[in-house]
């Protein structure tokens, strides 16, 4: 399946910027948070900067980076969806130090990165089936993927400097 392109190349790049930021941003953000509240959840649902860092380097790896290789690699794939609710309760996020994962959600980011920069025109178009939202193209898997980081910066923002908007 393949579809039409419907952003610029402007706006593909922008999101490719904001894809390569978003790492030293939450790095940035986590740095500030102290160290009493790095654990502290501003609600049972709600993920506290901790569980952020991790949630943002498993969907990095299991989510939007592996749906881009298969996007790429396969034909027409379908492409599970991750629960990052479910995956924070069994991986206990906020049990577990976040500075690894920080670096292994900016070492895995790079790469994508690097692989986004080098996309040809007609593979933005590649596309599959993603769970619970249906035909999505490379282009559209980015357009996602910006989103999801924009989410978690400004929920990162709010847990470190409340009454502040990031973004």
């Amino acid at each position: 399946m393949s579809a039409e392109a419907i952003v610029s190349q402007e706006q593909r790049v922008a999101w490719i910027e904001e894809l390569r930021r978003t790492p030293e941003r939450i790095a940035a953000l986590a740095a500030r948070c102290p160290v009493r509240d790095v654990a502290r959840k501003p609600a049972s649902e709600a993920f506290s900067v901790r569980e952020i860092v991790h949630h943002l380097r498993d969907i990095e790896i299991e989510g939007h980076g592996a749906r881009l290789v298969r996007l790429l690699s396969e034909t027409d794939p379908d492409l599970p969806g991750v629960e990052g609710d479910r995956l924070a309760r069994e991986r206990c996020y906020n049990d577990r130090p976040h500075e690894a994962a920080l670096e292994e959600f900016r070492r895995s980011r790079l790469g994508s990165v690097a692989r986004l920069e080098g996309l040809r025109p007609d593979e933005w178009a590649r596309s599959g089936m993603l769970a619970g939202i249906g035909p999505v193209s490379v282009e559209r898997l980015v357009e996602i993927w910006s989103g999801h980081d924009r989410e978690h910066l400004e929920e990162m923002s709010r847990l470190v400097e409340p009454g502040t908007a990031l973004l």
